[in-house]
């Protein structure tokens, strides 16, 4: 049973490991963002949370601001998944994206305010491969335990009676 999950959380890995690199080249092109967006609540503070991935990082946050009044009645207000793909010449690369370090931040102004967190690539990729070398090195090892013959010996295959 212990082997079987350790298999299955060698492959899923291994698989996480091949889409972050797939990510990571591809965001030096494009901008990928997903996010969600909520109603506003009695006081006329809404939430968006979302996740940027742009020029070898990603970015989580969220941002909650507050409305001084109601908007007017005809107000279209994004709600709901917000998913979105931006080629390099459409839209500029952000700030925030610049920079191949683990960063934390908050941005404030009067009416938001605005944590976020930016992970780099690379150390996704490197999370995400060790269960896989683990794996490897294992399954290495057991192989050559297999083929070794026991010293000073008959070889494993040779039966005493025989």
């Amino acid at each position: 049973m212990r082997a079987w999950l350790f298999n299955t959380l060698a492959g899923a890995s291994a698989l996480l490991f091949f889409a972050t690199m797939g990510l990571w080249v591809s965001s030096y092109w494009y901008r990928f963002s997903i996010g969600y967006a909520q109603r506003p609540d009695n006081h006329w503070v809404s939430r968006t949370y979302g996740i940027d991935v742009a020029a070898g990082a990603i970015v989580a946050g969220w941002r909650s601001y507050r409305r001084p009044t109601p908007p007017p009645p005809d107000y279209m207000l994004e709600l709901g998944w917000i998913l979105g793909c931006y080629s390099r010449q459409e839209l500029e690369m952000p700030n925030w994206t610049k920079g191949l370090w683990f960063k934390f931040a908050i941005y404030r102004t009067s009416d938001s305010t605005t944590p976020m967190l930016k992970v780099p690539c690379w150390a996704l990729a490197l999370l995400f491969l060790i269960l896989p070398l683990i794996w490897t090195r294992r399954r290495r090892n057991l192989r050559r335990l297999k083929t070794e013959s026991v010293p000073n010996g008959p070889p494993r295959f040779a039966h005493p009676m025989k």
